[in-house]
């Protein structure tokens, strides 16, 4: 996808008052990179495919894409799970290799984004809320870690 293309959509996901100051994600061969660098603290990115449920019949499709804004909290509790996880699709893994190596990273990330919050919700011996397993995670955390989420699903662009 052109770079400029790939920017105009990850700023769709969030309205202009957040989009206009939030960095920029663009997919490259290497990986997510800074397209654009923000201020408020927000992340704006297309998503791909591989980003859905492992058993989503449209999973490896190069064509599914979605855009979507990640508030702050998500930016450091989500975006390291989705950085990997596209780390690992680009490297050519498996399914089952992408299950173990990013569930590590997303365990990792909610447990620290957790233990950061715990003083201000929970005492101090709660134990930290994670995931089941990664395969749950769009559905059990997608919506409610983002700020804007559209159904990829039925967002297939055309390069």
């Amino acid at each position: 996808m052109d770079p400029a293309a790939e920017i105009a959509l990850a700023k769709s996901a969030a309205p202009p008052s957040i989009a206009d100051n939030a960095t920029v994600l663009v997919l490259t061969r290497h990986g997510y990179e800074t397209a654009v660098k923000g201020s408020n603290g927000f992340v704006c990115a297309v998503e791909r495919g591989w980003m859905l449920q492992y058993d989503f019949p449209q999973f490896w499709n190069p064509h599914m894409r979605g855009p979507l804004c990640y508030n702050p909290p998500a930016v450091r509790s989500i975006l390291p799970y989705t950085i990997k996880r596209t780390e690992l699709v680009l490297a050519g893994r498996s399914k089952p290799e992408m299950i173990g190596a990013a569930s590590h990273v997303l365990f990792s990330a909610r447990a620290r984004f957790d233990m950061g919050r715990r003083s201000a919700r929970r005492p101090a011996d709660a134990e930290p809320t994670v995931p089941r397993f990664a395969g749950s995670f769009e559905r059990d955390h997608g919506a409610s870690d983002t700020l804007a989420r559209r159904d990829i699903r039925t967002q297939n662009a055309v390069s």
